[in-house]
């Protein structure tokens, strides 16, 4: 999803879908970074957090969205209540996180 239609989908940053496998659609926008000759950008939070909703929403206004658009493959995460995305910081060899 592209910056400027999660703006428009969600102002307030509520862009924390739960997935019935969040490590593919890691691996999907990973793919699509290389594909498109630009960095992969995770970020894990939760619809429940104001600070996840917060860095969403902001993640997604200008200047930073052109930003985010044109240099990275943006995915959000759904952690949950820390109860999912262990398998997506697994992968990237981070051993715990915290809300």
């Amino acid at each position: 999803m592209s910056p400027a239609t999660a703006a428009e989908t969600d102002p307030d940053g509520r862009l924390f879908e739960s997935s019935a496998n969040p490590l593919a659609d890691v691996r999907q926008a990973l793919g699509r970074a290389v594909d498109g000759d630009r960095l992969a950008l995770i970020v894990l939070g939760g619809n429940w957090c104001h600070d996840s909703r917060a860095l969403a929403a902001r993640m997604n206004r200008s200047p930073l969205a052109e930003v985010i658009e044109q240099h990275y493959e943006l995915v959000f995460v759904d952690a949950g209540y820390l109860d999912k995305g262990r398998d997506v910081m697994q992968q990237f060899g981070v051993e715990q996180y915290y809300a």
